[in-house]
């Protein structure tokens, strides 16, 4: 028999009092347990655990979020880092395709021939040099390494075997060779250039940096043929290679007699004869600029040189000419040690060839100049 609550509960569906509501308990069966906020306790674990308890979950739950985002930082800070050096090693390895040209060429300009008061202060100033450095013993001429930047450099300073124009910040130690090989050009021989393009190579077997500094001073044999009798057509590659060229013989640590600064008066026109000849890489990459690279741009006419020998003594000279030619074209005169008396450098320059070299070599020609220099008291 039923009530009429039962009636009711039938027909609007209401659960009689007492009894369990047979819907609400399937539903909550099939239901998934709900998984506690991040970062939070449950009920029971509040209920149930101790307050030291409580914080040493709320501290596990930290340092599990903490060790989580230092590991996904590092992991992008190593595929960033990762990027960014294969970036760099491309970019380094990069040429120039053209290099600048003197904008204004000339051969034989008037200069002023008279001559240079070399005081103390003079040099003792320091000027700013760009794409230099210095060997200091480290060995490096075939090595492009940054490692011996200098950003200054001095007359007084200059390493013996060096070239300095203090004007245009240009400032390079050479090496002495005579030594010649084949060229990439084709049926040319071209003297060896050191690999540092920081670093120069002079031509021994033609004139001196100064008139008291000889061949014999750096132990390498002086012929009496200002070409070699293999080179019937000699040449200077100065561009960058794809590998490092063979080393060319350095000058002897016993022969360099004496590190003066150059004491001597030298106030005639007798300055010898014969090509003070002094050649450089431009570049190796974007990178290693080698330290002729700004010459054809910013040597100017009238320029003041100056070259310390092998022997510690100095001589100065002035610019008087800036040109350029294929390589094919390069005047064999410019290894003589006869002939009109001069200071010639060369870089390459221009644009690259089909084999990856600059194809003009650019001339810088300088006069010389008397030297006074105050003698020491």
């Amino acid at each position: 028999m039923s009530s009429p609550w039962d009636n009711v509960s039938r027909q609007y569906g209401v659960q009689p009092p007492g009894e369990p509501d047979k819907v609400s308990e399937a539903v909550a069966e099939d239901a998934p347990a709900l998984e506690p906020r991040s970062g939070l306790l449950t009920f029971d674990e509040i209920m149930h655990s101790s307050g030291t308890e409580v914080a040493q979950t709320k501290a596990r739950k930290k340092r599990s979020a903490l060790v989580t985002g230092v590991v996904s930082v590092l992991i992008a800070a190593l595929l960033g880092g990762g990027g960014y050096l294969v970036y760099r090693a491309y970019t380094d390895s990069q040429i120039e395709d053209t290099l600048s040209l003197p904008s204004d060429t000339y051969q034989d300009a008037q200069v002023d021939h008279g001559p240079v008061d070399a005081t103390t202060e003079m040099l003792n100033h320091e000027w700013p040099v760009v794409n230099a450095d210095s060997d200091q013993g480290s060995n490096t001429w075939d090595i492009n390494t940054e490692d011996h930047r200098i950003q200054t450099m001095s007359i007084a300073r200059m390493a013996p075997g060096s070239v300095f124009i203090p004007e245009s910040g240009i400032y390079m130690e050479v090496q002495g060779s005579d030594k010649f090989e084949p060229s990439k050009y084709g049926d040319l021989q071209t003297i060896h250039v050191p690999t540092n393009v920081h670093r120069g190579v002079w031509y021994s077997d033609g004139a001196p940096l100064t008139q008291s500094d000889t061949g014999v001073l750096t132990n390498v044999t002086v012929h009496s043929d200002p070409v070699p009798s293999h080179s019937t057509n000699p040449s200077v590659s100065t561009s960058a290679p794809s590998s490092a060229p063979t080393s060319a013989p350095s000058p002897s640590p016993s022969s360099s007699l004496s590190e003066n600064q150059g004491t001597g008066n030298s106030t005639d026109a007798d300055f010898g004869q014969g090509t003070t000849f002094i050649a450089s890489h431009v570049a190796w990459t974007k990178k290693h600029r080698g330290a002729l690279y700004t010459m054809a741009t910013d040597v100017k006419q009238g320029h003041l040189i100056w070259a310390k020998g092998f022997d510690g003594t100095l001589s100065t000279w002035r610019v008087n000419g800036m040109w350029t030619a294929e390589h094919e074209a390069f005047p064999p005169e410019y290894f003589s040690a006869s002939g009109p008396r001069r200071l010639v450098l060369t870089t390459c320059g221009g644009r690259v060839n089909k084999q990856g070299y600059y194809q003009q070599n650019v001339f810088l020609v300088a006069a010389p100049v008397p030297l006074k220099q105050e003698l020491p008291h």
